[in-house]
């Protein structure tokens, strides 16, 4: 069954988060991900919204998007995510 990621983003060094964007690319496109939705910044209609900026992904699985995440080559890229912004991810 399909899977959605979810992610809402705080960026706090644009530069430092432009290499992420970069890096993750070719890690996503491996793990079969597709970029379906994203609003910079999002239409709040409802609470408080401590983010800047919002996006989806779409997987193929919840496998793959696990699977993804725990990857090394992904772990090595949040490195760089962790020193430019901050993150909440959800998988539906």
């Amino acid at each position: 069954m399909t899977a959605y990621m979810i992610v809402y983003a705080a960026i706090h060094d644009k530069d430092k988060f432009q290499s992420y964007v970069e890096a993750v690319q070719p890690i996503l496109e491996k793990y079969k991900a597709k970029l379906v939705a994203r609003a910079n910044p999002p239409l709040v209609f409802e609470g408080d919204w401590p983010w800047q900026t919002a996006g989806v992904l779409e997987f193929p699985s919840v496998d793959a998007a696990r699977a993804m995440w725990d990857s090394p080559e992904y772990r090595a890229v949040k490195e760089l995510r962790a020193t430019a912004s901050s993150f909440q991810v959800v998988v539906l």
